[in-house]
């Protein structure tokens, strides 16, 4: 990069992969009491990290109501979970925009 003009500072990628990485961790352990808070301990037993598992936990929160309305991918092969459509879910707790 910077051989194309394109400067790259090394301690701010560092500190900032470091805040980060904290972060997820915080998140991490908030998880599972989020989702105890709502009576659903069973889905708090592994953060959902890949786009399928986010969609199942979107599934078991929302009321039939909720997914009927629910947009969906832009294939149409499952529910959306563009930040702006998860907004809508903010309030249960393990879902966090």
């Amino acid at each position: 990069m910077e051989l194309r003009g394109v400067g790259f500072d090394i301690e701010a990628n560092r500190d900032l992969i470091t805040a980060l990485t904290a972060e997820r961790g915080e998140l991490a352990l908030a998880f599972p009491k989020a989702c105890e808070d709502i009576g659903r301990p069973e889905l708090g037993r592994e953060v959902p990290g890949k786009p399928d598992d986010q969609r199942r936990l979107l599934e078991a929160l929302l009321s039939h109501e909720e997914r009927a309305s629910w947009p969906l991918t832009p294939k149409r092969t499952g529910l959306s979970i563009r930040r702006s459509d998860l907004r809508r879910a903010a309030h249960y707790g393990p879902i966090e925009c």
